[in-house]
């Protein structure tokens, strides 16, 4: 075995390395020396794993250091020491790893050697893992007193309160409920947290298990004009509109009257939503209302996209005013504010684009017709890429697109369009587009939206795995939806006994019946003594040609605000 070790053929030297491993006569130095020379990556951690196996763990503390392969490190820093100051250090770099391996390997050495002076010595900065590790280890139950919980629901990093929240449920702290329900009260600055304090309350409290908030405890939030302003926040994002409990008196009183305005934005925004009809006219009056700031007039046009043709009068003062402030900034008014504030510029440049957005697919009566061409005129002889965008809305509103687009094969030409700066606030409302965009009625983020498609922070985290090559993946899976499609994603063709064919995502299929989540978000159940037959569709019940339907900015846009939550995750 001594000398097999020493063969060319690799396979020979793997073999004979697993069979040594288990001798007790040989030294960790001997392993090391493996680990040392050994050209192959596998070997080497083959041979490190044994010499920390035969007690070499301090001679092989160098390959715990960030400029060794992960894989190396990983098999060493498990068995570190957090006396030993240099060691310790090791650890905490390997916490700040992004590579899940090594970071998880520094989270099983804090969970060996879990003490509270493990959390006392770590920085701030490191207390996601040391939670992690401390919630891992043997002395798990022995740790889990509300006193030690509450020290860290108090930490400043939102990862640390929220895996405190969930060690309180999985371990039922029951000494901690009215910390959780300060938390869902008083709202938190995070929103997951917030959401983990209501699920965890609920569950100290003994209600089912779900992955949101009670509606009860959302409208009771709702219903509170002095809620705290992030619990009302996420209250609006995260109550269904559709809820018959959810009167429309109530979301117009915080759309319009509440102090702060993020508030009234998500009022707006869940308004928009709501299904009566009479919603229409509130966010008509709030859209023409020259007094409102125009974030919450932008998030209005939106919501009334769907009833543009029958409010063409509203959309032709809305361009009126913008074709005013647009002259004024061409002659240098100095009444037109935005001129020299940026912010006030980047407002209603949001504005006009989403006034334009709304027209799309409408028919145009003569003076609208008429404000669109003046607008045109207005901004033609212009360079920049906002005038642009402009003629490119322009023309989307009168032929139905904004321009020629490559083919979705044609990946390198779509990443060339769009290479460019983009807004994520901008990119946000694309997002979330009634007529173009449309992403948010199969995706969600942070509560809004639907659940038919990956949710958002999913697809950041691949964004970030990908890293470089993001762009074009993110591309690719949008130009390309049936091209590649995880199970839970590929949807079903049920036909039933009766001729009625339905089609939705698998979810049950055990029992007596089956269960899909429909296009709608929604849950069906189909008794299987009813079916005719069901199969696999090859189709994404994504849409093909999204993109093509957006104007370049609009396209960059997008993207930024993707690439801006991936970076988030």
């Amino acid at each position: 075995l001594l000398s097999a070790v020493r063969e060319d053929d690799v396979r020979v030297r793997a073999t004979a390395l697993r069979a040594l491993a288990t001798a007790e006569d040989l030294t960790a130095t001997y392993f090391l020396r493996i680990a040392d020379k050994e050209p192959q990556l596998p070997l080497r951690v083959l041979a490190l794993r044994a010499a920390v196996a035969h007690g070499g763990a301090s001679a092989a503390v160098r390959y715990a250091r960030p400029d060794q392969p992960p894989c190396l490190r990983a098999e060493v820093l498990p068995v570190l020491s957090l006396e030993d100051a240099g060691q310790r250090r090791l650890v905490e770099e390997a916490l700040r790893d992004a590579d899940p391996l090594v970071f998880h390997a520094a989270v099983e050495c804090i969970a060996r050697q879990a003490h509270l002076r493990a959390v006392e010595g770590f920085p701030v900065a490191f207390h996601h893992g040391v939670l992690v590790a401390l919630k891992r280890s043997d002395r798990r139950r022995e740790l889990a007193d509300p006193g030690f919980l509450k020290y860290f629901l108090r930490n400043r990093d939102p990862w640390v309160r929220f895996l405190a929240v969930k060690w309180i449920a999985d371990d039922m702290v029951t000494g901690c409920r009215e910390d959780l329900r300060r938390i869902v009260e008083k709202g938190d600055p995070d929103q997951r947290v917030f959401v983990a304090a209501a699920v965890a309350l609920d569950r100290l409290d003994g209600r089912p298990p779900e992955d949101r908030p009670r509606p009860e405890l959302l409208l009771q939030i709702l219903k509170n004009r002095t809620a705290n302003p992030f619990a009302l926040t996420y209250a609006l994002r995260l109550i269904d509109p559709h809820d018959p409990r959810l009167r429309l008196d109530d979301l117009v009183a915080l759309a319009t009257n509440h102090g702060v305005l993020d508030v009234r934005r998500e009022a707006i925004l869940t308004l928009a939503e709501h299904p009566s009809q009479d919603r229409l006219d509130v966010l008509a009056s709030i859209a023409g209302n020259q007094s409102q700031p125009y974030a919450l007039r932008t998030v209005a046009v939106a919501g009334l996209a769907v009833d543009a043709q029958q409010r063409q009068d509203l959309f032709v003062r809305l361009l009126d005013e913008i074709l005013r402030q647009e002259e004024r900034i061409e002659r240098g008014d100095p009444d037109a504010v935005v001129r020299s504030n940026p912010l006030a510029a980047e407002a209603l440049r949001a504005f006009r684009d989403e006034v334009l957005r709304a027209l799309v697919g409408v028919r145009l009566d003569a003076p609208l017709a008429d404000r669109l061409q003046r607008l045109s005129v207005q901004v033609a002889g212009r360079k920049s890429i906002a005038a642009r965008s402009v003629l490119e809305a322009i023309r989307r509103i009168r032929e139905g697109a904004p321009g020629p687009r490559p083919q979705a094969t044609d990946t390198e030409a779509w990443l060339k369009l769009a290479d460019g700066p983009g807004s994520a606030e901008s990119g946000e409302r694309v997002f979330f587009g009634r007529k173009v965009g449309l992403c948010y009625q199969c995706h969600e983020i942070d509560g809004r939206g639907a659940r038919v498609g990956p949710p958002l922070s999913a697809i950041g985290r691949r964004l970030a795995l990908q890293g470089q090559h993001g762009r074009r993946w993110l591309l690719e899976t949008i130009l390309q939806p049936s091209r590649e499609m995880a199970p839970e994603y590929t949807p079903w063709q049920i036909v039933l006994k009766d001729g009625r064919v339905l089609i939705g995502l698998p979810r049950r299929k055990g029992g007596t019946a089956e269960a899909y989540l429909g296009k709608d978000g929604r849950e069906f159940t189909v008794k299987k003594a009813e079916m005719e037959y069901h199969r696999e569709l090859r189709q994404s019940l994504m849409p093909e040609k999204l993109l093509d339907a957006l104007t370049v900015q609009e396209l960059r846009d997008l993207f930024a605000f993707l690439t801006a939550r991936a970076a988030k995750n």
